[in-house]
């Protein structure tokens, strides 16, 4: 019988239309949650979405973009791997092709998912997903290793989780020496105008190896798929949960952080509330206002999966972004109940599976 093994991921971006500054969407939230899992001996694992940093660093040399937001990431990032937290890759190509006038950005959406992006590209070279991953390799790795002799960017998420059609993807990946992928919601699907993603025959497993298909277990897989954790959740609960999102005035974004998120554009509270009650599915997140109810929930779940596991951890991947992040409270509590747990549950990462 193995215990539920907790692994704290988040998507350090900004929003995915370029509203949101670093400040307050990503440097101040990302180092409240780092500081409130170290007080509990968990540690974090951080995608990095290189593609709005590459971003940063050209506009703030062209002399358009005020503040040097790439130095603060990298300062962050490299604080953050001192203490022991892990730094990994992150792409959300419609930052390969913009336009920035010293305000706004302008992001080409037609790139949004990198699935659909060449494996090599003559007309756009940067473009191409084989000199995407080296580069996107090479920057973390020249950001981490002058402060962490051993760190190795090794482990992938897909930008809003729109990694298919995949071959390419998993090509790219195996050349550059990835051997861990965490992308898979399993059991979820998801399309609108910009992303794409279809798990619902992903395998019901803790975590597979991967070939060429995210959801085919392959005996000769190079890459291991590690899921983000997901659980049905009946339509009681989710009352239950929204209610006490509203009960406890449970911020939905940091203090000062002000972006709009590109699936949400638009849309009103009822358009929002009805997609909400209608998904079968949900992610383990501990941002986006979830209660301490909510992530003990998810965690129940997972112990419960967990017993009829035969090694001795099972993988649970938990999501967040700092942008969304206003719940420390709920999580501190949640770390606590864990700790007092730890027969059931422990705190865990991606290179201990």
């Amino acid at each position: 019988m193995a215990k539920a093994g907790l692994i704290f991921t988040t998507d350090y971006e900004i929003f995915g239309n370029g509203s949101g500054c670093v400040e307050r969407c990503m440097i101040e939230p990302t180092e409240r949650m780092a500081s409130i899992l170290e007080k509990y001996g968990a540690n974090l694992t951080l995608f990095v979405d290189v593609c709005e940093y590459w971003a940063f660093e050209q506009e703030f040399a062209s002399g358009k973009l005020k503040k040097d937001w790439a130095v603060q990431i990298k300062a962050q990032l490299q604080d953050l791997a001192k203490r022991g937290h892990d730094i990994q890759l992150h792409f959300h190509p419609q930052w390969l092709d913009y336009s920035f006038d010293g305000k706004n950005w302008t992001l080409n959406y037609d790139l949004w998912r990198i699935g659909k992006l060449k494996y090599e590209d003559l007309e756009f070279p940067e473009r191409s997903l084989k000199n995407l991953f080296a580069k996107g390799k090479k920057t973390l790795e020249q950001i981490i290793t002058p402060v962490k002799e051993s760190y190795k960017c090794h482990i992938f998420r897909a930008g809003a989780w729109s990694m298919q059609p995949e071959k390419d993807v998993l090509k790219a990946m195996k050349e550059n020496g990835f051997d861990i992928d965490s992308t898979v919601a399993s059991g979820l699907s998801f399309q609108d105008e910009f992303t794409f993603y279809d798990f619902k025959n992903s395998p019901n497993e803790a975590s597979w190896k991967i070939d060429e298909d995210l959801n085919s277990i392959s005996m000769d897989g190079k890459i291991t798929e590690i899921p983000i954790f997901t659980t049905e959740m009946p339509l009681s609960k989710k009352v239950k949960f929204l209610g006490l999102k509203k009960k406890k005035g449970i911020a939905m974004k940091p203090q000062g952080c002000v972006g709009t998120s590109l699936a949400t554009a638009g849309k009103g509270r009822l358009a929002k509330l009805t997609e909400v009650l209608s998904e079968k599915r949900k992610m383990f997140t501990f941002g986006d206002a979830t209660s301490f109810e909510e992530m003990t929930y998810f965690a129940k779940r997972a112990i419960k999966r967990a017993k009829a596991f035969e090694k001795d951890i099972f993988p649970t991947v938990a999501i967040s972004h700092p942008k969304t992040f206003a719940n420390e409270r709920e999580l501190d509590s949640f770390l606590e109940w864990v700790s007092k747990n730890n027969k059931d549950i422990e705190f865990t990462n991606y290179n201990r599976i």
